[in-house]
């Protein structure tokens, strides 16, 4: 009798540990009290064929067959061995629910935190939370006192750390102002001696905040009095009597006014309604819709329409190169306002008329500060786009600008707004000149600049 060789095979197989099946219950179903490996020698058993040609059929298992039935894979068994060893029992054992209030009972909160600390090596001032903490007080006598050109924080090291070999700002308050004869320090003096203080922007802001709301004038009032000295220096530039006279056949003198929505735009349209009212042509271009206005200009703009001058609202109703322009007032910005303080259309219109500006003939006259100069340092906030102004009349006091922007700033000339003395020397009383009003019998003045040696500095790059 031939034995096929496939029936001789020898190889391991597993058989699971069966208990003797109950009533009603399978028989070939396994019993989960779990299982054994026997090794031995089987022949499977094979389906009717032709075994002497050494073929096989395939083999057929039934749907109760252990391998087949899905109550007997051995990835299950072996995970439940796994449950039964991690809880260590029986799980219906926990059939109950959790005690957690118990559980919370045997948590030492106190005890954990304090372990926490002591191993916490952290400087508690270096924490973020220390900037909270409240700062012991100090008796003005025992505090510093900083001047408006000191710096709060500390300044940035220079060198490699920072990217620039010097300082940025070069703006060292005592290192390039002269003395007044009481010894103290002053940035600018009239063309007869008089010494006069310079102010930053939020010097200036204070300034008028203390006249309109203490001792006045008002802001309006103090709107008309610079309007009125900007349209008195127009008027002389253009010739004073010689040309504009009562009567005269000829042709009035072309002004254009550029006024930003700003109150340095209100004291340009201000300016504007007088040398409308003094035989002359005036365009006025306001920047901004009427619903965005501010109420100063606003106002401005409401009283100005009366005299006959036109407006403007674009760049497009300006004057081309064709058409020519006898002055430019400059009321963009003033000292208090960037361009990039703007929005994007603003800024964008603002942008054009600087070149306009730059671009026409005709002379520029700016309110207290050459549209496009940072009102404190005197940079260029972008070096395209701020006017080069042959005439700059400051409005009040002059502008610790003025100084580094003496080429776009041309001829400075100072305006009497009003404010009274005592609200002069109450606000410039820390380490500055004592004020001693530099008018005389004139609104407006001229100002030089003073050097180290306390000589006057000559303006250069004015056109």
């Amino acid at each position: 009798m031939v034995t096929s060789h496939i029936e001789q095979e020898e190889e391991e197989i597993e058989y699971a540990d069966f208990k003797p099946p109950s009533a009603g219950a399978r028989s070939g179903q396994p019993s989960r009290s779990g299982e054994r490996r026997v090794k031995g020698r089987s022949s499977r058993p094979t389906t009717s064929g032709d075994v002497s040609s050494g073929t096989q059929s395939p083999r057929t298992r039934g749907p109760n067959s252990p391998r087949n039935s899905p109550h007997t894979s051995g990835s299950k068994h072996r995970r439940g061995r796994r449950d039964i060893e991690a809880f260590g029992g029986d799980v219906e054992v926990m059939s109950d629910d959790f005690d957690f209030q118990a559980g919370l009972a045997n948590f030492d909160k106190r005890q954990i935190f304090s372990e926490i600390r002591e191993g916490d090596q952290t400087d508690p001032d270096t924490l973020l939370v220390a900037l909270n903490k409240r700062r012991p007080y100090l008796h003005p006598l025992h505090s510093q006192k900083l001047g408006v050109h000191e710096n709060v924080l500390d300044i940035a090291p220079s060198g490699d750390e920072t990217g620039n070999d010097e300082r940025e700002s070069d703006f060292e308050y005592d290192a390039f102002v002269g003395k007044g004869a009481d010894g103290k320090r002053v940035l600018f003096k009239t063309i007869s001696g008089v010494p006069v203080p310079a102010v930053t922007p939020a010097e200036m802001l204070e300034l008028d905040r203390t006249a309109s709301t203490e001792t006045g004038p008002s802001e309006e009032q103090m709107m008309e009095n610079g309007g009125r000295g900007a349209a008195m220096l127009v008027l002389q530039a253009l010739g004073g009597g010689r040309r504009i006279k009562p009567g005269n056949h000829n042709e009035g003198p072309v002004v254009v006014v550029l006024a930003g929505n700003n109150q340095t735009g209100a004291y340009g349209l201000c300016a504007a309604r007088h040398l409308s009212n003094h035989e002359c042509n005036v365009i006025v271009c306001v920047v901004g819709g009427e619903a965005e206005l501010v109420n100063t200009l606003a106002i401005q703009q409401k009283i100005y329409l009366p005299t006959g001058g036109k407006l403007s609202k674009g760049i497009v109703d300006l004057p081309q190169s064709s058409q020519p322009v006898d002055l430019i007032i400059d009321a963009l910005l003033g000292c208090h306002q960037t361009i990039l303080d703007l929005s994007e259309a603003d800024r964008k219109l603002v942008g054009d008329l600087m070149r306009w500006a730059n671009d026409n003939k005709a002379p520029v006259l700016s309110l207290d500060l050459p549209s496009g100069i940072d009102g404190t340092t005197g940079q260029p906030v972008s070096p395209s786009h701020h006017i080069n102004a042959k005439w700059t009349l400051a409005l009040g006091l002059p502008k610790t600008a003025h100084y580094r922007a003496r080429e776009p700033c041309g001829e400075l000339f100072l305006a009497d707004i009003g404010i009274p003395r005592a609200v002069f020397q109450k606000g410039l009383k820390n380490g500055r000149a004592k004020y001693v009003p530099p008018f005389g019998d004139k609104f407006l003045v001229g100002l030089e600049l003073v050097g180290d040696n306390g000589t006057s500095v000559e303006v250069e790059g004015s056109r």
